[in-house]
């Protein structure tokens, strides 16, 4: 792998993680957000259950993800 493409790796990794980092440290409050709003009946109960899963699924996807990308990228240059 060249110089450039591992580059391109790592800052894509480094952008995914940081992305995923950034989410995963407002959970909290999306999740409490999304609770309030089922509460107030905005949102029916599938809606709330599918936005649940997807925060919870999503964001630590992202995060690993850009570990991954970093990982191969150092890999790719060390290896």
């Amino acid at each position: 792998m060249s110089l450039a493409l591992a580059e391109f790796i790592g800052l894509a990794g480094l952008i995914l993680g940081l992305v995923g980092a950034w989410l995963q440290w407002g959970m909290p409050h999306r999740l409490a957000d999304l609770e309030d709003a089922h509460k107030d009946g905005v949102l029916t109960e599938d809606q709330f259950s599918s936005r649940r899963r997807l925060w919870m699924t999503v964001v630590p996807v992202l995060v690993v993800l850009g570990v991954l990308l970093i990982a191969a990228a150092l890999y790719s240059r060390l290896g």
